[in-house]
């Protein structure tokens, strides 16, 4: 009997494990598309630079990478402008010249003691170079932006300011333009102003404790030529609440002798 039940119980475990295996194989019935379950890992490739540059410019059509473009672009034109004009001295300041060096820019010119002093005198600057500079995008960042080394530019020096002033004893009539708080307000107004040929210029004024920029345009020797102009600047810039008025010495002498 011992025998029998001993047979029994093989018999019932080899049914057992036939269920299980059977079953099992169920479960892992395979894809109907090889391609579904698969995933492939490629390795990293290394992009050269020149490759990534490429790729960058061709993804990357923000405006950023526009002004990016335009900016190298218009650096490259003011080398083939400066030709002949290039020196080997850099940073060189001579008498109505001054030669660029790495980093220049023209706020940075116009604020070296040894040309003007003063970083809102760049629009001085751009109006005696614009053949020279005028490739340089007009947006607000044109006086920070920077400027090829080795490029002469002509500066007002302090003998041609003293007798520019001499020879117009009476001009203290100036246009006001444009007054803000932030330079890149002022600045593409003040770009068109030079560009139509008018000699604008930027400067400060303290306003119950706000320092606030002007920017202006002269000078004339008499109230109606002012007023006069500045009828034509409204038409030019669109503007309508242009005024003109009468500067004292320390104005006239910071501003109109260039």
């Amino acid at each position: 009997m011992r025998r029998g039940m001993k047979g029994a119980a093989t018999l019932i475990s080899i049914w057992v494990i036939f269920i299980f295996i059977s079953t099992g194989c169920s479960r892992e019935e395979p894809s109907s598309s090889p391609e579904e379950n698969v995933v492939v890992r490629r390795p990293i490739a290394v992009v050269s630079q020149e490759k990534a540059e490429t790729v960058t410019s061709t993804l990357d059509v923000s405006p950023e990478s526009f002004s990016r473009k335009e900016t190298r672009e218009a650096v490259a034109l003011i080398e083939r402008k400066a030709g002949g004009n290039k020196k080997e001295g850099q940073g060189e300041t001579e008498k109505g010249y001054y030669v660029t060096e790495r980093g220049d820019s023209l706020s940075k010119i116009a604020g070296r003691k040894d040309v003007y002093g003063d970083r809102l005198k760049w629009p001085i600057i751009y109006r005696m170079n614009m053949g020279v500079l005028d490739g340089l995008a007009k947006d607000v960042t044109f006086p920070n932006t920077e400027i090829p080394a080795g490029i002469r530019l002509k500066i007002a020096s302090s003998l041609e300011i003293q007798e520019n002033l001499t020879k117009n004893p009476k001009d203290y009539w100036i246009i006001n333009v444009l007054s803000a708080q932030e330079e890149e307000v002022i600045i593409p107004d003040a770009i068109r102003l030079i560009r139509n040929g008018y000699p604008a210029y930027i400067t400060t004024a303290d306003i119950n404790g706000k320092e606030w920029m002007r920017l202006r345009v002269g000078f004339y020797g008499q109230k109606e030529v002012a007023d006069r102009e500045g009828k034509k600047l409204m038409e030019i810039l669109g503007f309508t609440d242009i005024w003109t008025t009468k500067v004292g010495d320390i104005e006239r002498g910071g501003f109109g002798g260039y």
